[in-house]
C-alpha cells in the first residue's frame, strides 16, 4: 500500500490532536504529583502537624513557584503545606539534654489540678517529666523540669495536662 502526499497529511492531522491531548494530560498530572510534593514538607518533615506560627517566606515563595506551572499544581502545593503545617516556622525553646527548663504559669488557678509535663520525642514517644498540685486561686509558678541526659538531638514538644487531659504544647528543640 502506498501512501500519498494527502494520506500523510490525513494521518497527521488525525493522530496530532490526539497526541496534543496525551501529551497536556501527562504534563497536567505530572504537574499535579510534583505540587504533592511540597517545599515546607519536603525541606522541614519535622514540621507536619503544626497548627500554626509565623509562616517560612522560603517555603512560601517555592510554593507560589508553581503557580507558573499551572494554578491547579500552585494551588495544591499551597493547601498541602498549610494543611500539614509543613509551611510554619519552627518556634518555641532551644535546650539541651540534661537542661533544667523553668516554665511559669500568669495568674492564679481557676480550680484544684493537677499537672501533668510530658516531654513527646521526634518518634512519638513520650516520657513523663514530672506532676504537680495547684490549689484553687493558688498563683502556680512550676519550678524547674530537668531534661533527661540521654536525648538525641531533635524537635521534641512538651505537652502539659491539667486533670489527666492534653491543654498545651510546646515545640522543644533539643540540640
Amino acid at each position: 500500500m502506498s501512501t500519498t502526499p494527502s494520506s500523510l497529511a490525513r494521518i497527521a492531522h488525525e493522530t496530532l490532536p490526539r497526541f496534543g491531548r496525551v501529551l497536556g494530560i501527562s504534563v497536567l498530572l505530572a504537574g499535579l504529583t510534583m505540587s504533592s510534593l511540597n517545599c515546607g514538607i519536603i525541606f522541614h518533615p519535622e514540621r507536619s502537624g503544626r497548627a500554626g506560627g509565623r509562616v517560612d517566606v522560603a517555603a512560601l515563595v517555592l510554593d507560589c513557584l508553581w503557580l507558573l506551572v499551572g494554578v491547579v499544581p500552585g494551588v495544591v502545593a499551597l493547601v498541602v503545606d498549610f494543611a500539614t503545617g509543613g509551611i510554619y516556622e519552627g518556634g518555641g525553646r532551644s535546650a539541651q539534654a540534661g537542661q533544667r527548663i523553668d516554665l511559669q504559669f500568669k495568674g492564679a488557678a481557676p480550680l484544684n489540678a493537677n499537672m501533668g509535663f510530658t516531654l513527646v520525642s521526634p518518634d512519638g514517644s513520650t516520657r513523663e517529666l514530672g506532676k504537680s498540685s495547684v490549689q484553687m486561686g493558688e498563683a502556680k509558678s512550676e519550678g524547674p523540669l530537668m531534661l533527661p541526659d540521654d536525648l538525641a538531638p531533635g524537635h521534641y514538644a512538651l505537652d502539659i495536662s491539667v486533670n489527666g487531659r492534653k491543654t498545651a504544647t510546646l515545640p522543644l528543640n533539643v540540640r
